[in-house]
């Protein structure tokens, strides 16, 4: 694969075979001196399979950004024209722009870091996520926060996997009790399983709502402007650890609403909290009695058991008979 174009929280690829052009998401992906390191690797309709997408030859040097180019260059001509008029006041300029050139550099510096950090733990997780038997991710999220953590998906088999300091806990679809939203431990959104009715109840009273009980989505609560956390809760099927967290954004000195941060961490606890509740649903619709087709069975065999009774009753059937044919009929 040829890298096309890098953004933030993806990449755009394209396929050597076809010219095809592929987006993978930031947590598909590591990035390494050569290139990036495709998660699982990327299948192509052409049937080309790609593993590695390579920098180009004039991708290696870091661009600086053309607006700082054009605002040290006026500032730079001001400078320059400021000197004729008062030495100071040029020097003043001169150590303006200098300063605006530092702090640029420091804070490059900064997320530089915070970017081969985050590679790191994302290369940890994979390494987690591999050791695991009969799981096969198919998307994740690795968590902003200094320690190993996350959320995996596999949707061949239909589990999750939640990382929490390099401890991984494997869950299946049908272990997935319910989830919610929490901003600022405020909850958003919450599912419950249907069918887990008495779990949904408690789980109900515990959120402050009664919405749980169907399933549904609870009303949004009011939050401040200001955010220090967004975190998903999911409830498992698991006496000694009921209660799973995975958070999104942890930021003690708080972002805005309006800040990127927030927006990413809130479009992910958005979709995982919508892939599980899709995963309850198809839970719900395995094991609710009421589902059209068990039903039918059910009513079908009580109404032929009904006949065989009233059958013997009225001495059609022997004993014999009637044990033999009730036998055959619970044996289907």
């Amino acid at each position: 694969m040829r890298l096309v174009r890098e953004q933030n929280d993806f990449i755009v690829v394209a396929c050597k075979s076809c010219g095809k052009q592929h987006t993978v998401e930031q947590d598909n992906w590591i990035k390494t001196s050569k290139g990036y390191n495709l998660s699982p690797a990327l299948k192509c309709p052409c049937g080309n399979v790609g593993t590695i997408a390579k920098l180009s030859a004039n991708r290696n040097g870091r661009k600086v950004p053309i607006s700082l180019v054009i605002f040290c260059c006026i500032f730079l001509g001001i400078a320059v024209g400021a000197f004729l008029i008062s030495q100071i006041i040029g020097v003043l300029l001169l150590l303006f722009i200098g300063i605006v050139l530092l702090v640029t550099f420091v804070k490059d510096k900064q997320q530089d870091v915070e970017r081969n950090e985050h590679q790191n733990r994302k290369a940890s997780v994979n390494v987690l996520l591999q050791d695991i038997p009969n799981f096969n991710k198919s998307n994740s999220y690795v968590s902003g926060s200094r320690k190993i953590a996350g959320i995996a998906f596999d949707d061949i088999n239909k589990k999750i996997c939640i990382i929490d300091n390099s401890v991984t806990k494997v869950v299946g679809y049908k272990d997935l009790l319910e989830s919610q939203v929490l901003i600022d431990n405020i909850q958003e959104t919450i599912t419950s399983r249907k069918s887990q009715l008495g779990g949904a109840i408690v789980g109900s009273i515990l959120a402050g709502g009664v919405g749980a009980v169907i399933g549904g989505l609870s009303g949004k609560t009011k939050t401040s402007n200001i955010i220090k956390k967004v975190e998903l809760k999911i409830t498992i099927n698991d006496t000694k650890h009921p209660v799973q967290t995975v958070t999104f954004l942890d930021d003690q000195n708080g972002v805005s609403k309006e800040d990127e941060a927030f927006r990413k961490a809130s479009k992910q606890a958005d979709y995982w909290q919508g892939l599980i509740s899709v995963l309850m649903k198809q839970a719900d619709e395995e094991d609710n009695p009421s589902n059209p087709k068990i039903f039918d069975q059910k009513n079908s065999l009580a109404d032929e058991l009904t006949k065989l009774v009233e059958l013997h009753k009225n001495g059609i059937l022997t004993k014999e008979e009637f044990e033999s044919q009730k036998g055959k009929l619970l044996a289907q």
